[in-house]
């Protein structure tokens, strides 16, 4: 289970997400948001423009294990900039540690009320979008609608993936309108290229990297999710370890390296740590305060102790403490498992086998 589909769990009884009734007809049409299963993440809306008129109710889809959002600001200009709201922030009223952002993690719409209308005025948010079940009783929040009241060009962003974005063009009237065929098509014609592209980022990156370390050791090099090393397009994702087994010899020091959001979690004492920790209040939902043992290194010792709790906290370019790399020594034969917390339910494991010196 993802940190965020985790956070959205935490609220369910209170009422901050619901599934929706689809509307149908000529006046509505599907984007995918997202593509891929397990460790294959594509992070774009397909089609990435769409062009309607004036009334239409677009839907938006989850359509990967990876989670996202749909979010729409006010609308400033065709020259603003928008900057996304913080996925944590600090705790209210003077109390140590950061908290979930509601802003950013849950639906603007509540409940039983009306679809989304959005005519560039205000903001407008999706919440975590996922087609896994928030709940033991819940649906998935996987679907989210808007409809478009107002002509403009209207972009909006995945808060998650901020290099995720999309645009609907909306006019009084258009000859060049979209048609269901025209959005199904481009999207199926955006998505395989990226998919292809996921399956060239898995085969750059399986050389395994070493370099001679101190007396006579080796400095072994894994990578933590991997991205087109030509492009660097980070839509497109492999959420593996490279190499996702990885036999060294006592003494020896690995050192894993991100591109995004993951960590590298040795758990002697399944399951893993939650991500947030929930405290209640006298009024509204609890307050999620983010979780230091996940978000944070935690090394307490400067070899591997299997029988103790290891963790990179978040390492790549999101992370909170810049860190985009961490390293561990092993001296004690034998082989130990790891997975990123954000992503183990997706298949983010790894090992490490540790072999006498020879």
């Amino acid at each position: 289970m993802s940190l965020v589909r985790r956070a959205v769990t935490l609220t369910l009884a209170l009422g901050l997400t619901s599934s929706i009734a689809l509307s149908h007809g000529e006046d509505h049409f599907t984007v995918l948001a997202g593509a891929g299963q397990d460790t294959t993440v594509v992070s774009a809306f397909m089609p990435e423009v769409i062009r309607v008129t004036v009334g239409t109710t677009v839907t938006w889809r989850i359509n990967s294990d990876e989670v996202h959002t749909v979010t729409f600001f006010e609308d400033r200009g065709p020259t603003s900039v928008h900057e996304l709201p913080p996925l944590v922030v600090p705790a209210p009223g003077g109390q140590e540690g950061m908290v979930v952002n509601p802003a950013a993690f849950f639906p603007t719409r509540m409940p039983g009320s009306d679809v989304e209308a959005y005519a560039g005025d205000r903001y407008v948010n999706s919440g975590i979008l996922s087609h896994q079940p928030m709940g033991p009783d819940a649906p998935p929040n996987d679907t989210f609608q808007v409809t478009f009241t107002e002509p403009g060009t209207y972009r909006y962003h995945c808060i998650l993936h901020p290099w995720m974005t999309g645009t609907v063009i909306v006019e009084e009237a258009m000859e060049e309108a979209d048609s269901h065929e025209d959005v199904d098509a481009r999207a199926e014609a955006e998505m395989q290229p990226l998919l292809d592209l996921v399956d060239r980022v898995r085969e750059q990156a399986q050389p395994v990297y070493s370099e001679p370390g101190p007396f006579g050791t080796t400095v072994w090099y894994v990578k933590a999710g991997a991205v087109d090393a030509v492009s660097g397009d980070a839509r497109a994702t492999a959420f593996d370890f490279f190499p996702q087994h990885l036999t060294v010899e006592a003494g020896d020091t690995v050192v894993w390296t991100s591109p995004e959001f993951h960590t590298v979690t040795f758990d002697p004492v399944p399951p893993l740590p939650m991500e947030f920790i929930p405290v209640e209040q006298d009024q509204g939902p609890p307050m999620l305060f983010i979780n230091p043992e996940v978000f944070f290194p935690v090394k307490p010792s400067g070899t591997f102790d299997y029988a103790q709790y290891f963790n990179s906290g978040v390492i790549g370019r999101v992370a909170p403490t810049g860190m985009s790399s961490w390293s561990l020594t092993f001296d004690r034969p034998g082989t130990y498992e790891y997975s990123c917390i954000f992503h183990d339910a997706m298949g983010m494991r790894g090992s490490i086998t540790v072999v006498a010196r020879q």
